[in-house]
């Protein structure tokens, strides 16, 4: 058998670059949708998917910048006017991203502080101190507050 020796080219690599982004757009637009429905079970899903298609992405610039180290790139080639408003939609979908990804880390964060002052609050409403600075005696005290003194003073 022989083998045959395949030709890269400036054209294939600028489709396969061209493929990659469209495929990395589709995948930010759906972890969008989820991020914007709010739906974070899916999400986990959504950025593997986005994981895929950014190695991709990364390994085709990575064939690019390979092929322009041996080779000169022919800046006349119509592919390149196609793959500057692929990446211009790349870094579109790509802010808005960013915004939904930013807003929902925020509101995590929110959510883990309401619940860590309600929780507090319910500890000093079980638990709380009267006006001669004692704390209520409940039946599980020792249990929750172990530092408690006999005569409930800390």
């Amino acid at each position: 058998m022989f083998s045959v020796k395949k030709t890269v080219t400036q054209v294939s690599i600028m489709k396969k670059l061209s493929k990659a982004c469209v495929y990395l757009i589709d995948a930010i637009k759906d972890e969008n949708k989820v991020l914007e429905s709010g739906n974070l079970s899916l999400l986990e899903v959504a950025c593997e998917k986005k994981v895929k298609y950014l190695q991709e992405f990364s390994d085709s610039q990575e064939e690019l910048s390979n092929f322009m180290d041996h080779g000169k790139i022919d800046q006349s080639d119509p592919i390149l006017l196609e793959l500057k408003k692929v990446f211009l939609e790349i870094d579109k979908v790509n802010k808005r991203n960013e915004i939904l990804l930013r807003a929902n880390i925020e509101a995590t964060n929110r959510i883990i502080e309401f619940y860590k002052e309600a929780q507090k609050n319910k500890v000093t409403k079980n638990y709380g101190y009267n006006s001669q600075g004692n704390i209520i005696v409940s039946k599980d005290l020792e249990k929750v507050m172990p530092s408690i003194s006999l005569n409930n003073k800390i």
